[in-house]
C-alpha cells in the first residue's frame, strides 16, 4: 500500500510541471512521427523486391526505440531518486518512518518505471498498427 503513496506522490509531482509533462509526451510523439515517415519514405522509395526490407528497417526502428527507452531504467533510477530525495532533504524523513528499506527505494523509483511501460506500450501500440498499413 505504501508502493502506491509513492506512486501518488510522483504521478502530483510529474503532472505538477506541465510543461515538462507535454514535453515528455511530445518527444514520445514526435519519435513515432519521425519513425513512421521514415519508413514510409524508405518503402516508397523501394522498389518492389525491396518493399520487405523497408518494412524491417521500420521494425528496427521501433524495437530501437523501446530498448532505448527500457535501457536506462537499469541502473539510473535507484541511485538518482536517493540522490534526490537527499538533495531536497526528505531522505532523512523517510528513514525515520517505520517502513522498509526495500519499499522506500522500491517506491522512489516506481514512477519510473510505470512511465516508461506506458511508453514503450505507446510504441508497441503504434508501432503494431503502423505495420498493419
Amino acid at each position: 500500500m505504501k508502493v502506491f503513496v509513492f506512486l501518488w506522490r510522483d504521478w502530483l509531482i510529474e503532472s505538477g510541471y506541465r510543461l515538462s509533462f507535454f514535453l515528455r509526451w511530445f518527444g514520445v510523439f514526435f519519435n513515432i512521427f519521425v519513425y513512421y515517415f521514415l519508413g514510409r519514405l524508405v518503402s516508397a522509395a523501394a522498389r518492389r523486391p525491396l518493399r520487405c526490407m523497408a518494412a524491417t528497417i521500420l521494425r528496427s526502428c521501433w524495437w530501437g526505440l523501446r530498448s532505448t527507452a527500457i535501457l536506462p531504467l537499469v541502473s539510473i533510477p535507484f541511485a538518482s531518486n536517493l540522490r534526490q530525495a537527499q538533495m531536497a532533504g526528505t531522505l532523512e524523513a523517510m528513514l525515520m518512518t517505520p517502513t522498509r528499506l526495500s519499499t522506500l527505494v522500491i517506491g522512489s523509483s516506481l514512477w519510473d518505471y510505470v512511465s516508461t511501460t506506458i511508453n514503450v506500450l505507446v510504441y508497441l501500440a503504434v508501432g503494431h498498427c503502423s505495420a498493419r498499413i
